[in-house]
């Protein structure tokens, strides 16, 4: 017979660890609400994660548990923990066990239970389920599965007629909050405007804080994703958590920006020279634009790949706050990989790029007041398609 156990979170956490960070790792890897994550972590009482399984797998609960930072014990079937000496052979079932042996069949019990364990442990990498008996797992929406945090994931390429569909997803989750999102996208515009009116250190600032501020708002869409409430201080979670590397995806990009700013500058001190050594300094100045009628051709060839140059830049960096904040990747992990889902999808994104330049268009005509309810419209549509090329199955 297979000894059953339960794994048991005692209601305590490891030592030198942030309850905050426990729940939203718990949340993560089994797939439930950070609320309803919270509420266990901070209850301070005990709770049956998991019933009826054998050792092997109550040991992989447990350790996974173990990492996340919750302190658990796995009890045997009888409510005693499991170690303690059994009272019935595991392989015969017989009563009569002395000092660790069945005295009916002979067997060793404890090294038959470990040989057991061995047999049945699941591949480490096996992605975890609480399982229908769990009483977290009731509401665990299924909509929103997601690796485990700092595994990352694998981009799917999606057809082209999905970039509609992020726009129409983002409109879905602006619609639950309308005033919240519209709040929120203000204060962040508000912010960008603020340190714009700092000389010399405001646009770097800008630059540096900007991917910590649209984490937030990733943040808040998940949260409604989940079946939960978008907030206004949801712009603000990338500052008490995942500061550094979302800061590293700014300054990689600030650093992008400049080395492309300073390769177009050499590449364009030739041309100019070339266009200009037959014109007068008086000429120049009295008539500029003879200077860019000189140029001609290689202005747009110039134009062209500057273009080329940003377009892969902004690749890496677009998916990269949600990636940093949802799936915990450090800077360059998740600029790679937000580049690897761009690319694979470039239709889409091709599609969604075009229909947005569109519905901006027709936001400008009304004084720009259109653009109070775009704007977060796509930005949540961000997180729509980082939802549906990075977490959802195909």
């Amino acid at each position: 017979m297979n000894q059953l156990c339960s794994v048991v979170f005692t209601g305590d956490l490891q030592p030198n660890v942030d309850p905050e960070q426990v729940a939203i790792k718990f949340a993560t890897v089994f797939k439930v609400p950070e609320d309803k994550a919270r509420k266990l972590i901070r209850s301070g009482q005990e709770k049956v994660l998991k019933k009826e399984v054998d050792p092997a797998a109550a040991t992989h609960y447990r350790d996974v548990l173990t990492d996340i930072g919750l302190v658990t014990r796995i009890d045997s079937a009888d409510g005693t923990p499991f170690g303690a000496a059994p009272q019935v052979c595991p392989k015969c079932g017989a009563t009569k066990i002395n000092q660790g042996i069945c005295t009916s069949c002979g067997v060793l019990v404890e090294a038959y239970l470990a040989g057991q364990s061995a047999e049945r442990k699941p591949p480490p990498s096996s992605p975890l389920n609480l399982g229908k008996d769990s009483p977290l797992s009731a509401s665990a929406p299924t909509a929103a599965d997601s690796p485990m945090p700092g595994m990352p994931p694998q981009p799917t390429r999606m057809p082209a007629g999905h970039g509609l569909g992020w726009i129409s997803a983002g409109w879905a989750l602006f619609k639950q909050a309308p005033l919240v999102w519209i709040g929120a996208v203000m204060i962040f515009i508000l912010i960008n405007i603020a340190l714009a009116l700092v000389p010399l250190i405001g646009g770097l600032a800008s630059v540096l804080i900007g991917p910590i501020l649209m984490a937030g708002l990733m943040v808040g869409a998940h949260e409604q994703h989940q079946g939960g409430e978008f907030r206004i201080n949801h712009l603000f979670e990338g500052f008490s958590r995942r500061t550094a590397p979302l800061i590293g995806v700014g300054a990689l990009y600030l650093l992008g920006s400049i080395l492309i700013g300073v390769l177009m500058a050499l590449l364009m001190l030739g041309p100019v020279i070339s266009a200009t050594s037959g014109l007068s300094a008086q000429a120049i100045e009295s008539n500029p634009d003879l200077m860019l009628q000189s140029l001609g051709p290689n202005m747009l060839l110039m134009l062209l790949l500057a273009l080329a140059l940003v377009v892969p830049l902004m690749m890496a960096y677009w998916f990269a706050p949600a990636l940093v904040m949802l799936n915990n990747l450090d800077a360059i992990a998740a600029m790679k990989l937000s580049f690897m889902g761009c690319l694979k999808n470039m239709w889409p994104l091709l599609i969604y790029g075009l229909i947005s330049a569109l519905l901006m268009l027709l936001a400008l005509i009304p004084f720009g007041l259109g653009l109070l309810i775009l704007s977060p419209v796509l930005i949540a549509s961000m997180y729509a398609a980082y939802q549906d090329i990075f977490i959802s199955q195909p």
